[in-house]
């Protein structure tokens, strides 16, 4: 969390806070929550968001996602069938 704080505003970083929070429960969260901690610098932060991002947006369509377990290769993302997850 400090990264986001240091790297954005006060309001953004708010927002963002909140969909971390969101995606905790996602597989692997562990992971990407660390790939973020760790951000070098603000690209690499919004670059970890988009993907973050995506994940909220197909979560709220229905689909399940998980992050890569290892947090440093392949895609970042994955998504998973359908279901009724249109709560989360």
């Amino acid at each position: 969390m400090h990264r986001i704080e240091a790297f954005c505003d006060g309001n953004t970083a708010s927002e963002l806070k909140n969909w971390l929070s969101k995606a905790q429960i996602w597989g692997n969260s562990a992971a990407f929550l660390h790939s973020v901690a760790v951000a070098v610098d603000k690209d690499t932060l919004l670059d970890h968001l988009a993907t973050l991002r995506y994940g909220l947006i197909l979560r709220r369509l229905g689909f399940l996602p998980s992050f890569e377990p290892t947090g440093s290769q392949g895609p970042d993302l994955l998504i998973g069938p359908r279901g009724d997850f249109s709560n989360s």
